[in-house]
Parts: structure tokens; C-alpha cells; sequence
């Protein structure tokens, strides 16, 4: 079985996927950039509104996926966040930056 998931770019786009059958969404915000962690305000109205389940975004920022330690703090308070609002799970892209690479 092939289950639909859209990236959805706000609350509107949530509500496009739904009306469009999706069957889950990503959830997150400012595409244009490569997409960011939604606003609380956004997480609130899409958990309340919501009938499919949602993985939320955790990226603090547009740019690389290279994240300091106060970077990881705030992305770890978000995904707890997002757990205490009931969402399905998170998504997060990260990576280590090598030393000494030409």
C-alpha cells in the first residue's frame, strides 16, 4: 500500500493536504528556504485541526544542517514540545562537520 504524504507549508497547506486525501503531512514552515520548525501558534491550530497524523520539521534556521550545541538545545526543547502536543513524530536532518577535510 502507498500511503500519501505531503509537505505542507502552514495551515492552509494542512488543509489542502487533507482535503486532497493525504494520508500524513510534514509539517513546517518558510519552504522557500528549505523549510523551518512551524511557530507554537501554527503547532496549536494544526493539532487542533487536524485528522491525519503529522511529523513536524525540527530546524531551527535555513542553511546547512550543521547545528552548535545551543542550536541542539533549542531543537530538543522543540521536539518535546511537539511530543507534549501530541504529534505523530518529528523529522530532523543534522550533520557533523569533519575537521581537517581539502
Amino acid at each position: 500500500m502507498i500511503r500519501l504524504e505531503i509537505c505542507a507549508n502552514g495551515i492552509k497547506s494542512l488543509q489542502n493536504a487533507m482535503d486532497g486525501c493525504a494520508q500524513c503531512v510534514e509539517l513546517c514552515e518558510c519552504l522557500e528556504v528549505g523549510g523551518v520548525t512551524p511557530s507554537f501558534g501554527t503547532l496549536a491550530k494544526a493539532i487542533d485541526i487536524s485528522f491525519i497524523p503529522i511529523r513536524v520539521l525540527i530546524r531551527p534556521r535555513p542553511g546547512n544542517y550543521i547545528y552548535d550545541e545551543e542550536e541542539a538545545e533549542m531543537m530538543k526543547t522543540d521536539i518535546m514540545l511537539c511530543k507534549k502536543l501530541g504529534f505523530e513524530g518529528v523529522v530532523i536532518g543534522a550533520l557533523i562537520e569533519r575537521q581537517g577535510r581539502a
